[in-house]
Formats: structure tokens, C-alpha cells, sequence
């Protein structure tokens, strides 16, 4: 553009570029402003891209948290510990690589690719139609590749979760590996498991290699043979007559770096995404399972419990075909305390279970109140439950925090008073930080007594109406037993409670007893009923009381 057709402060701005001296100098000038501006658009897209892939990322395990909190007792009883550790981890981590591939070579590299066949078309159309021939021997290998590469991967992400598996298994089992010592044993176990998976990852490994050698053959040496064969072919028949051995140059270095060499990269990432997808899979698995056990829409909260607990022809399968638990009615009045006796295996858990909706019956209702536990929201029913079982689990936190659980904005003497009542205070106070000493993984710096103690304080401080204990007392010792016994005295004052007990000397005094046998309720009634039907509940009582009589002389 003339500069007299310019405004006169451009004139003024761009005179110095009509100086032949200065040319070198402004093209350096604008070519390092230039540089400057790329590698700030490099660095914007590096950070930018980033920034999604780990939000995304972020976000993805967050919502796997959700998923394994909101799923039934029914779903995570079914699965392995190890393998939803290693959907949460590695998956997760796999799947990174997917997201980061939508977010830069998937969004970069067909760009790329089309811009060059713009310019290609722009050039000559017909050499460019000749030219799209050569693409398939491209595309077909990279999609038989992609294929082989899924499938190994499939089975990669399988074996790592039984990775997981063995190694989760091992560690919370390190104290009977060690009592037995099986150390040889474990180690050997996990050494044919690496080494399937070693061999998994090396299928995954050479097929990488394969396609990208194959890749990096048909980006260069198909393009050279095929473009020259059909280059010649064009030239002797006078299609591309008129087209200059210079604009030939430039036609087959666009199509190389443009048009081929993003296709190499995309193949390239293709491959490596391929053997991340089943772990994006496994994630989104999990994802769009749903629990079994939800709130209808629109639920109402329950009311406080004001007449009874109901189980109304209950009929109960983990598996949906062997029963558990067949028609078995129990009702349980406002304040009573109602024992659940019966063998081993019998069904007693599952029959409490249903109580907190831990898990739905397939046929007949727990009701509270005459309301089906079903129809209200589990929330408001959860509040009015509290649970103390026979194995108690502390959090790998403060004793404090751990009393407070069902409670978070519970006040510190309000904690201590829990304590109290649970015949723990005391106990606690020996210890080197009193109530801020952290417990341990699953609370293993406390005896059994302690942690039973402390999750009865746990119960307590909740002050839920109704309470379940499951053979909370069956794995203590005598002394322990009697202190723990005299805390749940404490505990059931007032209560609802429904007891699962192995020692029969611990419910004499219950309100009521319910004695079940494979599933089926097979009498109920005071412990004098009991024993005057010469039924299951006095064979139990007598064996019991047999085994606790002392010997007599030799």
C-alpha cells in the first residue's frame, strides 16, 4: 500500500520500513516479537490444557468417591477391596491419558491435517485427489492396530487390579502372614501375579512398537513409492501439465509435514489412548452402576419411632435364588429389648441388617410404625438407628474424632461424657495424648475391649432411639466382657434394642427372644417360655451351660 494513501501518524510509523537499511533490522525486530507471541501461545496452550485434564481428572475420582459411598453393603460384599482401590488409582490415572489426547492431539493434529489438504486442493486438485489415495494404507493399520492394542489392554487393567488385590490382601492380613509365617508363600502368590501382568503389558509393548515402525513406514516410504509412482502417471498423461517441478516441491513438503506427519502422530496416540481405554472403561463401569438401595422420589423424612418396629413376612437372598431368610415376622414395641438367637448361619445379621436398610428384602416390609422403611428417606431413618458390632471399627484418627463420628459438632465434654458412660474414660486418660492419641489403622493401638468401649461411646453420644447390637460382647474376654457389658447396660437404658447374641447368658433378662434356624423363625417368646418348649433355644442354652461348668474330680 502506497504510504500516501495511509493516515499521516502511519506515514510517520511506518516510514523508517521504505529505508533499505532498516529492513533487516525491522524483519529481526517482528520475527523476535513473533517468536516471543508463539512461545507465549505454547505456554497458554500447555497450561490451558493442563488445567482441563486435571480438573477432569479431579473431578472423575471425586465422583468415583460418591459412587463407592452411595452403593449398597450388597454391591461392595460382591467385590473385591483390591480392584475398587485400583479403579479409583491406576483407572483413573489411565484414563488421564484419554482426556489428555481429546484435549490436544485429537483437537491439533485433524486441524493440522485439513489445513494441508486446503492448501494441497489450492495448489492442484487433481494431484490432491491422487495424493488421497495413499491415505488408507495409513488408515487401515492404524485401526487394525488400535484394535490389538485395546484388547491387551483390557486385559493390562485386569491384571493390575489383581495386583492391587494382593498386595491390599497381604497388608491387612500382615499380622496372621507373619503369625504363621507364610512370607514365602505371599511372595511367590504375587510373583506370578506380576508376572501375568508383566506379560499382559509386554503384548501392549509390542504392539506399539509394531504399529508405530509400521506408522513411520507408510508416512515415508509409501508416501515416496506412491506419491512418485503416481506423480509419473499424472505427469505422462498431461494432468498436471501445467504445474511447475517448484510448485511440485512445495506440493510434496506440505503433504509430508502437513498432511502425513500429523497422521503419524495421531496413530501414535491413537495406540497409546487404545491401551488406556479399558481402564476409562472400568471407571465409567462403576460410574453407571446404581445402588439398590435408594429413595423413592419425593420421600418424606421418617418420624421419631412411636409404637413399634415391624418385620412383616420378610423373605431375604443375596444371590436371588438361595433364601436366607423365609417369611419371618418379628415385632419389636417401643423400648423393649428383643434377643435374636439361632446357629451360626441362620440369618440373624441379615435379619438386623434390613433395619437400617443395609440391604432391601425381595419380599415382605420392614415397617416402623406401620410405614415401610422404603417409603421415607433413609437419611431420617439412619438418624434414629445407632450400631454397634462385633468387630468395631475405628478410623486411623484421634479417639476423640472417633467418638464424635456420628456426631461432628458434638462439644469435648460432651465426648468425655459419652466416654463415661461407656467405661472408657479412664482408659483414655493413660494414654500419651489422652483423647487426641490417634488409634491406628482399624484402631490395632487398642485391645479389643478398648475399641468395642469406644464405638459404645460412639452410640452413645449419637442418642439414636433404636439400637443394634451384633454379638458386641462374643470376642472379649471375661474382664473385658464385664466392662463392656456394663457400658451397654448404660447404653440401652431407654432404647429400642434389638440384640444378636452367641453367649445366651447375656439376654436372659430380654423382653423378648426370637430364635431363628436356617432362616426360618422357629419360636419367640421370654427366656422361662423358651426353655419350657424343649425346643432349639434350650438345646443352645444347655450346651452353653454345660461347656461353662467347671470339671468334675478325675
Amino acid at each position: 500500500v502506497p504510504l500516501d494513501n495511509l493516515p499521516g501518524f502511519l506515514q510517520r510509523w511506518l516510514a523508517p520500513l521504505a529505508t533499505p537499511q532498516l529492513a533487516v533490522s525491522q524483519v529481526l525486530l517482528w520475527g523476535g516479537a513473533g517468536t516471543l507471541v508463539v512461545a507465549a501461545s505454547a505456554y497458554l496452550k500447555g497450561l490451558g490444557s493442563g488445567l482441563v485434564v486435571w480438573r477432569v481428572i479431579g473431578d472423575l475420582r471425586q465422583r468415583l468417591c460418591d459412587r463407592f459411598l452411595s452403593l449398597d453393603l450388597g454391591f461392595h460384599q460382591g467385590r473385591k477391596t483390591g480392584d475398587l482401590i485400583s479403579r479409583l488409582n491406576n483407572d483413573v490415572t489411565y484414563t488421564q491419558n484419554a482426556v489428555a489426547f481429546i484435549f490436544q492431539d485429537l483437537l491439533q493434529q485433524p486441524v493440522s491435517v485439513l489445513t494441508g489438504l486446503l492448501f494441497l486442493v489450492a495448489l492442484n486438485w487433481r494431484l490432491t485427489a491422487a495424493f488421497l489415495v495413499i491415505l488408507p494404507l495409513v488408515v487401515w493399520p492404524l485401526r487394525y492396530f488400535s484394535h490389538r492394542i485395546r484388547r491387551a489392554g483390557e486385559q493390562g487393567a485386569q491384571s493390575l487390579g489383581e495386583i492391587t488385590q494382593a498386595i491390599h490382601q497381604i497388608l491387612s492380613g500382615i499380622r496372621i502372614v507373619k503369625a504363621f509365617g507364610t512370607e514365602a508363600r505371599e511372595s511367590e502368590r504375587f510373583r506370578d501375579i506380576n508376572r501375568r501382568f508383566f506379560r499382559k503389558m509386554m503384548s501392549i509393548v509390542r504392539a506399539r512398537a509394531l504399529s508405530g515402525t509400521l506408522m513411520e513406514v507408510l508416512a515415508y516410504g509409501v508416501f515416496a513409492t506412491g506419491g512418485g509412482v503416481l506423480l509419473t502417471w499424472l505427469i505422462r498423461e498431461g494432468a498436471i501439465r501445467d504445474l511447475k517441478p517448484g510448485e511440485i516441491g512445495v506440493f510434496i513438503l506440505i503433504g509430508v509435514q502437513k498432511v502425513f506427519s500429523p497422521l503419524r502422530t495421531l496413530g501414535k496416540s491413537i495406540g497409546n489412548v487404545q491401551a488406556t481405554l479399558p481402564g476409562a472403561a472400568r471407571v465409567f463401569e462403576l460410574l453407571d452402576t446404581r445402588p439398590a438401595v435408594q429413595d423413592v422420589p419425593g420421600a418424606p423424612p421418617l418420624a421419631p419411632l412411636a409404637r413399634e418396629i415391624a418385620f412383616e413376612r420378610i423373605t431375604f437372598s443375596y444371590d436371588g435364588a438361595s433364601p436366607v431368610l423365609e417369611d419371618v415376622t418379628l415385632r419389636v414395641p417401643k423400648g423393649a429389648i428383643v434377643a435374636v438367637v439361632g446357629p451360626s448361619g441362620a440369618g440373624k445379621s441379615t435379619l438386623l441388617s434390613l433395619l437400617p436398610r443395609f440391604y432391601d428384602p425381595r419380599e415382605g416390609r420392614v415397617a416402623i410404625d406401620g410405614t415401610d422403611l422404603r417409603a421415607v428417606r433413609r437419611d431420617s431413618l439412619l438418624r434414629q438407628v445407632a450400631v454397634v458390632t462385633q468387630d468395631p471399627f475405628l478410623f486411623h484418627t484421634t479417639i476423640r474424632e472417633n467418638i464424635a463420628y456420628g456426631k461432628a459438632q458434638a462439644t469435648p465434654a460432651e465426648v468425655e461424657a459419652a466416654a463415661r458412660d461407656a467405661n472408657i474414660h479412664d482408659a483414655i486418660l493413660k494414654l500419651p495424648r489422652g483423647y487426641d492419641t490417634v488409634v491406628g489403622e482399624r484402631g490395632l493401638n487398642l485391645s479389643g475391649g478398648e475399641r468395642q468401649r469406644i464405638s459404645i461411646a460412639r452410640a452413645l453420644l449419637k442418642d439414636a432411639g433404636v439400637l443394634i447390637l451384633d454379638e458386641a460382647t462374643s470376642s472379649l474376654d471375661s474382664a473385658s466382657e464385664q466392662a463392656v457389658q456394663a457400658a451397654l447396660d448404660r447404653l440401652m437404658q431407654g432404647r429400642t434394642t434389638l440384640v444378636i447374641a452367641h453367649r445366651l447368658s447375656t439376654i436372659l433378662h430380654a423382653d423378648a427372644i426370637a430364635v431363628l434356624e436356617a432362616g426360618r423363625l422357629v419360636a419367640q417368646g421370654t427366656h422361662a417360655e423358651l426353655m419350657a418348649q424343649q425346643g432349639l433355644y434350650r438345646r443352645l442354652y444347655e450346651i452353653q451351660f454345660a461347656r461353662h461348668q467347671p470339671a468334675g474330680p478325675a
